[in-house]
């Protein structure tokens, strides 16, 4: 088989691209895929910790700004959580999020079943 690159694709689902911009919906299941690999168990709930630059390192054809821009706009919709507060140093800024998946099924019908065919 040929491949064009040794990267991995990154897939948009058209319905979240709609409800969310094409940004966003990228972000989004980014995050799902993050927390199925790496999450951690705080509280009885799946986190995943990441700075505003590995996002960026991840994700480099969007801007910082863009970035940050998204995250913190699904967090006032409730679909992402972020804290601070699992970090070993208190001087550490460096957010954990998680997805609130009932939040994210009742805005768009999506749940983590349905975000994981998606995933590689």
């Amino acid at each position: 088989m040929y491949y064009l690159t040794n990267e991995t694709p990154l897939f948009v689902i058209p319905s979240l691209a709609v409800q969310f911009d094409d940004k966003g919906a990228i972000i989004l299941l980014q995050l799902h895929k993050k927390l199925q690999e790496e999450g951690q168990s705080f509280e009885d709930q799946c986190w995943y910790c990441q700075s505003y630059e590995d996002w960026h390192t991840q994700l480099p054809f969007l801007r910082k700004s863009t970035i940050k821009n998204q995250l913190k706009k699904f967090e006032a919709l409730g679909i992402i959580h972020a804290t601070d507060r699992f970090n070993t140093f208190f001087v550490d800024r460096t957010k954990w999020y998680r997805l609130d998946y009932d939040m994210l099924e009742a805005m768009t019908g999506f749940r983590a079943e349905d975000l994981d065919q998606y995933l590689t």
